[in-house]
């Protein structure tokens, strides 16, 4: 399980305690979030809020939804009657962290929103060329919550269930498609074939982009570093690109520039899914 962590919200200087990557806060969720208007906040580079709001618009139906500036969740943060979509910045693992965030108002107004659901993202790929990656996010987090609905997802543990019995499906119905960068240097194109049974096709980020966007039956790879040189965490994603589907999820210490990218062990516990 993952370490406790920070989470600083956009500008404001409080800190508000949460679990990033796998959260429960009980059945009632999704009922309390029918009952909000989701705010889906408009930061960041042009690019990130052009897919954004295409993303909200095209798959979110667990409430009505509008989108507001920086001010205006400032202004609705206390308020009850709000959920929210958002960038935070925070800590994971003793180091800095972006995180794609869901979360519903408090109903004290001076505290900060209850956090729902967070993934740890790469903010600067989502800011430029990989802004469309935002589409799985959304996804992800309205599958998430549709699965608590559901029954399928009682506690943290049974959320990573959710995760492993997708995961066969890397190996034997999706292809992996991949930017080169995101496998460690070990794993040579020779070494890929050697370990992995299902097919890795390497890609530009513009072919990723397009088939999140046209939500074709492939895998995407999704890789996020952290921290600088020596000290560094990698956190690798493998998402459905059609549904946002987490089909599997793994961190490890990147030290020295070691481990920075998916490594045998990923590809080989891919390769032994069931």
């Amino acid at each position: 399980m993952m370490k406790r962590l920070l989470v600083f919200t956009l500008s404001l200087g409080f800190w508000l305690t949460a679990t990033a990557q796998v959260e429960f806060y009980g059945t009632d969720i999704p009922s309390k979030l029918a009952k909000t208007t989701l705010a889906a906040v408009m930061s960041g580079s042009e690019a990130y809020q052009v897919q954004l709001k295409q993303a909200v618009e095209q798959n979110w139906k667990l409430s009505s939804f509008e989108f507001v500036d920086e001010a205006g969740f400032e202004s609705l943060k206390g308020n009850p009657d709000y959920s929210f979509l958002y960038l935070a910045e925070g800590e994971v693992n003793g180091l800095p962290v972006d995180m794609f965030t869901l979360a519903i108002g408090s109903k004290n107004k001076k505290e900060q929103p209850q956090v729902l659901k967070q993934l740890i993202v790469d903010k600067k790929k989502i800011s430029r060329d990989g802004a469309p990656m935002v589409h799985l996010y959304v996804k992800n987090i309205h599958a998430y919550v549709k699965a608590v609905e559901a029954g399928e997802v009682k506690d943290r543990t049974f959320s990573q269930r959710m995760i492993s019995s997708k995961t066969y499906r890397l190996k034997e119905e999706l292809p992996l498609m991949a930017l080169e960068t995101d496998f460690d240097a070990t794993m040579t194109p020779e070494k890929r074939n050697e370990v992995y049974r299902g097919e890795i096709n390497i890609v530009s980020q513009e072919a990723i982009n397009d088939v999140i966007l046209e939500e074709k039956d492939v895998a995407v790879a999704d890789v996020v570093l952290s921290g600088e040189r020596r000290e560094m965490y990698c956190y690798k994603y493998i998402f459905d690109a059609a549904t946002g589907a987490l089909l599997y999820y793994q961190e490890t210490e990147a030290l020295h520039g070691k481990k920075q990218g998916f490594i045998e062990n990923d590809l080989s516990s891919i390769s032994k899914a069931r």
